[in-house]
């Protein structure tokens, strides 16, 4: 579900990836989280600017 809505956003707003992938990579890096991968993250990003926006 998550991947489905990262795809939507990254569909919508190509510009956005460069700040997902770099925020995976650091969240992996220094706060010792666990890699998602992009697409996963990006439908995190969409859910919580759904929640921002409302």
């Amino acid at each position: 579900m998550l991947s489905g809505r990262g795809l939507g956003l990254i569909t919508s707003e190509p510009s956005i990836v460069v700040g997902i992938v770099l925020g995976s990579v650091l969240g992996v890096a220094f706060l010792k989280g666990v890699h998602v991968g992009p697409m996963t993250a990006a439908g995190i990003v969409a859910v919580f600017l759904s929640f921002v926006k409302h």
